[in-house]
């Protein structure tokens, strides 16, 4: 079977596969210890004259050991090769660096307490087997259930390895969750944004009409339970029309805000208290645009949800939901009232961070409109 051919069937084996950016998450990990730990247990390895980019190194003639240098100089991966350059930049997920550390550590034993390994079980074949890996082996990756990862690589010989384990951050990620906390809000507070949602290029025949107002809704994915979704809403009410923006309706309002990347307010702030590992708490003011954007590029999803509309504010959560790693950030959100229709106001969040996916539901509480002008669509 050809190179090409081989490589075809990668495309064939994929079920459903989240598509996570690599370049992003890099930035989000560049402080790792575990990387620390793998290149002090090979030794003999030249970091500092590795590329930026991805290289490999061949130790003992058949171990090919790959290497991955950011573009500030700092390793954020290295593992034993099991899948090519070539397919990880097309179609990235966090199974290539978690599944490469791991077999490196199947063959140097650098882990005393590989938690790494939990919940991991091959369904087909062996580590030792995996030494016969090639770039032109034929391999397929899976998500079960949105639960659990199954990859498996198939041999010209017939044999075949297949493994399976759980999407489990604290796992994938192979670092501390105070180190992933606080290298998230370092390059949040340097994350600069770029574009926002355009009410020009909104496909017009999927807008909706609400009857009785002179209200368009784009509608959106929903997460977890109706209520919290990707919703946009259009005011239609003049000759040209505009997004939401409006004390008549806060919660729709608001979530056009966060979820269209503050398209019509640049200015506005988010002061973020995040609910730190340990209890120690930090808060920083940052501009909403680029906060929306930095959780995007990262690979996630976001979605609002309102809960409570006073005469002085409004309050609701923002799911921020990363499918690939099984995690959600989740931004429990207050705007004072009097910001809505206007500009250049700050909001304020308490921010958890990395929740696994499976936590999250009980953190929203369903939002009970009083009287029409509150009234979520």
């Amino acid at each position: 079977m050809t190179s090409m051919k081989r490589k075809a069937l990668f495309f064939i084996c994929v079920l459903w596969c989240w598509v996570v950016p690599i370049s992003t998450w890099a930035q989000q990990v560049s402080q790792l210890s575990h990387v620390k730990l793998a290149t002090q247990a090979i030794g003999q390895i030249d970091l500092s004259s590795a590329p930026v980019g991805s290289s490999m190194v061949t130790r003992n003639g058949n171990i090919r050991i790959v290497i991955r240098k950011n573009e500030a100089g700092e390793v954020e991966h290295i593992g034993r090769k099991l899948f090519p350059t070539e397919i990880r930049a097309l179609h990235p997920s966090p199974v290539y660096d978690y599944l490469e550390y791991a077999y490196l550590n199947q063959t140097y034993q650098f882990i005393e307490n590989p938690f790494i390994y939990k919940d991991f079980h091959f369904l087909a074949g062996t580590w030792k087997m995996l030494d016969n890996v090639a770039d032109d082996t034929a391999f397929g990756i899976s998500v079960e259930n949105r639960t659990h990862y199954r990859v498996s690589w198939q041999f010209p010989n017939g044999k075949s390895v297949e493994v399976v384990f759980p999407i489990d951050y604290d796992k994938l990620s192979m670092e501390p969750r105070k180190v992933l906390e606080n290298n998230l809000i370092r390059n949040l507070k340097r994350h600069q944004a770029t574009g926002t949602v355009e009410l020009s290029k909104l496909e017009k025949k999927s807008l909706v009409a609400i009857p009785e107002t002179s209200l368009l809704m784009l509608p959106g994915e929903t997460y977890l339970k109706p209520e919290i979704n990707q919703n946009l809403y259009v005011d239609n009410s003049t000759a040209s029309p505009l997004w939401l923006w409006t004390r008549d309706h806060p919660a729709e309002s608001l979530g056009n805000l966060l979820l269209t990347k503050s398209a019509f307010d640049a200015n506005a702030r988010i002061s973020i208290t995040f609910l730190k590992y340990e209890n120690m708490n930090e808060t920083v003011e940052l501009s909403l645009r680029s906060v929306i954007d930095f959780f995007e590029k990262s690979g996630c999803k976001l979605y609002w949800g309102a809960e409570e509309v006073s005469p002085t504010e409004v309050k609701g959560s923002l799911f921020i939901y990363n499918a690939p790693y099984g995690y959600d950030h989740v931004l429990k959100i207050s705007c004072p009232l009097q910001h809505i229709g206007k500009r250049n106001g700050t909001m304020t969040a308490k921010a958890s961070l990395f929740i696994p996916t499976t936590n999250v539901s009980n953190l929203f509480y369903q939002y009970s409109p009083r009287k029409s002008t509150e009234k979520v669509y």
